[in-house]
């Protein structure tokens, strides 16, 4: 009988290896060794945990909520992965501002609503205006009707914290109300808008400068304001014709989008807001790292033409009612290349740029 060393029979395992792996399928979807890297997309939700009816059920729930997919972001099965868009984040210097449009102003803060909510319960009791009602789910909080600075009348507010357009960051909205001298007990409506817009605008105020001195990014989240909505109002899709989604009205998504254009590096050529379009170029004077960005983007867009700058081409971007009511829809493209023969991965990453200071 013939003996091998260990080394001997190491050798001839690899040698016999090497002949049997290139002529069958080990490896691969239909080999013994299936990729299971995608099997993750797949996986189903279990039936949740049934206890015997002698036990109580209440304790048992899932301290993570995992939202469904929506089909906003949905990529299709097969694709090309895209350059990595350029880190945007946003005008967010400022951890707290007020915001204004028309007659509306609201808070714009770089926290979570959940993070929020606490911070305002704090801020109603120091000020001595206290808490009258409360909804952690619909974020709202009404103070009870109060003379303290308005000696012939009376007043009260209600604070509503929702989510941001973009992520972890919240809105807090005010109505101010008031009303002659009655007996609290009295049910009065909310009007539609502040009867006065300048106690409306001083509270708002303290109350930034208030969560400016207070507020912590790592701050904990409240268990009552987890209740808050926090579904996503900002989506850029994806596909032959990518588009951003907005849920805003269409005077706010006009405006965002004109800020927003102007802080991603466009010139403003022609925009008619009626219809929704706006006609677009690039700003000479925005910063050297940025040109070498957007150059990227023009070549793939014209490539091969070196006759003209990056100024002089134009972008055409629209915004419309989206088929989902209450949402918006803006869009970008290249008017020169005709219909349909805009680059997909031009426009996702000019929008993605855009998206980024949506506000």
């Amino acid at each position: 009988m013939m003996y091998f060393s260990k080394r001997e029979t190491a050798v001839l395992l690899m040698v016999a290896l090497t002949a049997v792996l290139p002529g069958c399928g080990l490896f691969g979807k239909d080999g013994y060794f299936r990729d299971r890297e995608d099997d993750y997309l797949k996986a189903g939700n279990l039936p949740p945990l049934e206890l015997p009816p002698s036990l109580d059920s209440e304790a048992i729930e899932d301290i993570y909520f995992v939202p469904p997919i929506d089909q906003y972001a949905q990529p299709p099965a097969d694709f090309e992965v895209p350059r990595p868009q350029a880190l945007v984040a946003g005008d967010y210097e400022e951890l707290v501002k007020i915001q204004t449009l028309d007659q509306r102003q609201w808070i714009l803060v770089r926290l979570l609503p959940g993070q929020v909510w606490p911070r305002l319960k704090d801020f109603l009791l120091a000020r001595g205006m206290g808490v009258a009602r409360e909804d952690g789910g619909r974020g709202v909080v009404e103070t009870p009707w109060t003379s303290q600075s308005l000696p012939d009348l009376q007043e009260r507010y209600r604070f509503k914290v929702m989510q941001g357009l973009q992520r972890n960051t919240a809105e807090i909205h005010l109505l101010q109300m008031q009303r002659e001298p009655a007996p609290r007990d009295i049910a009065t409506d909310w009007p539609a808008s502040s009867d006065d817009t300048r106690r409306e605008r001083a509270t708002l105020e303290q109350f930034a400068n208030y969560l400016a001195d207070t507020a912590d990014v790592n701050a904990a989240v409240s268990l009552m304001g987890q209740g808050i909505d926090t579904s996503r109002r900002l989506y850029l899709t994806a596909g032959d014709d990518p588009a951003i989604l907005a849920k805003v009205d269409q005077s706010r998504g006009w405006a965002s989008l004109s800020y927003a254009v102007d802080k991603a590096g466009f010139r403003v050529l022609q925009q008619d807001a009626a219809a929704g379009t706006m006609l677009v170029s690039l700003d000479p004077q925005m910063q050297p790292a940025e040109k070498g960005m957007w150059q990227r983007f023009y070549q793939a867009v014209k490539p091969g033409d070196e006759t003209r700058t990056m100024e002089e081409y134009r972008f055409r971007l629209t915004m419309k009612p989206a088929p989902e009511p209450g949402w918006m829809e803006i869009r970008i493209a290249n008017p020169e290349a005709g219909a349909g023969k805009s680059n997909p991965q031009v426009q996702q990453q000019m929008l993605g740029l855009i998206k980024g200071y949506l506000t």
